[in-house]
């Protein structure tokens, strides 16, 4: 099956962990920086938004910024996170980055 139809199907279906496996996995393989910034984005929602899983959400968010620094999305989503799990010292160090 090709890839892009089996995370459609893992998404349709709401099989969010086997979709988010799937994504961590694969994430290195794709070879422009700014698609692998994407991509920890999409995996930085899914836990964030399904799990609730802010620290795992943050790093991925961190990852897509180290990979594209004019990615504010990520940005801005990580800055969110730190600010809703009160630490001030992490937002002053994205403020520099």
């Amino acid at each position: 099956m090709e890839t892009r139809s089996l995370l459609d199907r893992y998404e349709g279906f709401g099989n969010w962990r086997e979709l988010v496996e799937h994504l961590e996995q694969n994430v290195e393989t794709l070879g422009d920086p700014r698609e692998q910034s994407a991509m920890h984005i999409r995996i930085g929602r899914i836990w964030e938004e399904k799990f609730l899983e802010k620290a795992k959400a943050v790093l991925h968010y961190q990852n897509a910024f180290k990979l594209d620094s004019s990615s504010a999305e990520a940005l801005q989503n990580a800055r969110r996170i730190y600010r809703e799990m009160g630490k001030p010292r992490m937002i002053a160090q994205l403020a520099n980055l």
